[in-house]
């Protein structure tokens, strides 16, 4: 009996140890209202409202998502970190590593990853601005698309964090060049090495099932002619709560950033979309269409 209550002092005392981890959030340009046509893609990923997340520190694994115009490039995926032991960069990267669950491999259209089925995490080492990872042997092959998809996952995971400007991947202590078209990249990757990996709108706030409130920051980067595109808040039911066209710094073949606020009003919590589209220089039709889905909470008196 006094070994029983031992053992319950013991767990009751380590769990009071868990620290909590609170990331710092980023930001990065301007907008105005727009009248929209409809969207040519519908998510049908319905996620169940968990209020624990609210309690939870939010990062980003980063997946990968195919437009209606069957054009492939990254997406921020919303992974919840609750009271851990391991560094949260390390727990971000199993996350990445576990692929995307149930729900986001039922939607339409759905995040997959490129990252192949059994690849762990060896070792990392994120104390300098270059990320040091080490990943098991299952990371290796495939087509030099696949490799080049996968190594971005890995970067824009490992850059969102502030202190990381570069990632070095490794695999059994070997540096994994990247085959790249105009020859193999041997140096640490940042993000800037793949633009090609992109869609031509990518949004990297919010993520796909991020937890809202109004207004909505938008932030990212964009490609697209003359550096606008129509942004588009809609509630679970497809009505647009929220419309606006948002230049981007730089466009029609230069990368530029983007920032820029959604305000929505709803009565009850509830899932909705995130859309963005570009118009076609030809004759206007949407383009570059990106949808996925987004909780949106009601003001907070």
């Amino acid at each position: 009996m006094k070994l029983l209550s031992f053992l319950v002092a013991v767990v009751v005392s380590a769990a009071g140890c868990v620290p909590s981890v609170f990331l710092p959030t980023g930001s990065m340009v301007t907008p105005e209202p727009f009248v929209t046509p409809a969207p040519t893609m519908t998510p049908t990923a319905t996620p169940e409202i968990t209020p624990t997340a609210e309690f939870a520190t939010p990062v980003r694994a980063y997946l990968m998502l195919t437009l209606a115009d069957g054009t492939t490039g990254l997406v921020p995926v919303r992974r919840d970190l609750f009271m851990l032991m391991d560094p949260p960069a390390a727990e971000t990267m199993r996350a990445l590593l576990d692929g995307p669950d149930a729900v986001e491999r039922a939607s339409d259209p759905a995040p997959f990853t490129q990252i192949p089925v059994g690849t762990r995490l060896v070792t990392l080492d994120m104390s300098g601005p270059v990320a040091n990872v080490e990943l098991s042997r299952e990371f290796l092959g495939g087509s030099p698309k696949a490799v080049l998809e996968r190594m971005a996952q890995v970067v824009y995971t490992l850059t969102q964090f502030p202190t990381v400007t570069s990632v070095a991947i490794s695999v059994e202590r070997v540096a994994v060049t990247a085959p790249f078209t105009g020859g193999a990249l041997k140096r640490p990757l940042k993000r800037t090495d793949f633009s090609e990996q992109l869609p031509a709108i990518f949004v990297d706030t919010p993520a796909w099932g991020d937890l809202t409130t109004s207004p909505v920051t938008v932030r990212g980067y964009a490609n697209v002619f003359e550096a606008q595109f129509t942004a588009q808040i809609r509630d679970s039911a497809g009505t647009v709560l929220s419309a606006k066209t948002v230049t981007a710094s730089c466009g029609t073949g230069c990368w530029g950033t983007f920032l820029t606020t959604l305000p929505y009003s709803v009565a009850i919590d509830q899932w909705g979309t995130l859309r963005v589209y570009s118009a076609s220089a030809k004759d206007g039709a949407p383009e570059n269409e990106r949808i996925y889905p987004i909780r949106l909470r009601p003001q907070t008196p």
